[in-house]
């Protein structure tokens, strides 16, 4: 895990696309390993986002027990609300759906000296919201890299439409 340090807007999304087709180019022959993007430790249910080439993995619960949640999701297929680009924070929000349960991951760091790092999870059921965890920094874990899934989503030959709010095909 690295520290965060705001570096402008321009370098970020470059280091973000740079940063997806490393990931990605590592995904012929041998089983690549899953780089953590962000997890919280801190709950009893700890939860964790890695990306393996093309693949997004989330982990929920402790493992072994028998709640624990594993979903694997092709990167083009996870739903992904970027940053736009302007506010006090640089943040993304990832939706993974199972079956009517939904899982929102989120961060949040702070676009001044102090880079402060926050995230979350929140569960729904049928759009009913069931769970909200909200992960103290000193618990929380980030890959250090800027917009870490929006470059894999670029690296994988999408990019984001603002004018309709959701991903295409380059």
């Amino acid at each position: 895990m690295g520290v965060f340090s705001y570096q402008g807007i321009e370098n970020m999304w470059k280091f973000s696309g740079i940063v997806g087709l490393v990931l990605l180019s590592g995904t012929s022959g041998a089983r690549a390993e899953c780089v953590q993007m962000l997890a919280c430790e801190n709950t009893h249910r700890p939860y964790a986002l890695c990306a393996e080439g093309e693949q997004i993995r989330f982990t929920y619960g402790r493992e072994g027990a028998s709640n624990m949640v594993r979903l694997s999701r092709n990167v083009t297929l996870v739903d992904l609300m970027p940053w736009p680009g302007e506010g006090g924070s640089i943040w993304e929000r990832v939706t993974l759906v199972d079956g009517e349960v939904e899982y929102v991951l989120w961060y949040d760091i702070t676009r001044d000296d102090a880079a402060k790092l926050t995230g979350g999870l929140k569960v729904y059921r049928d759009g009913e919201a069931k769970t909200s965890v909200e992960c103290s920094a000193d618990h929380f874990r980030f890959s250090g890299h800027p917009l870490p899934i929006r470059g894999l989503k670029e690296a994988a030959g999408q990019r984001w439409d603002a004018d309709r709010l959701e991903w295409v095909r380059d």
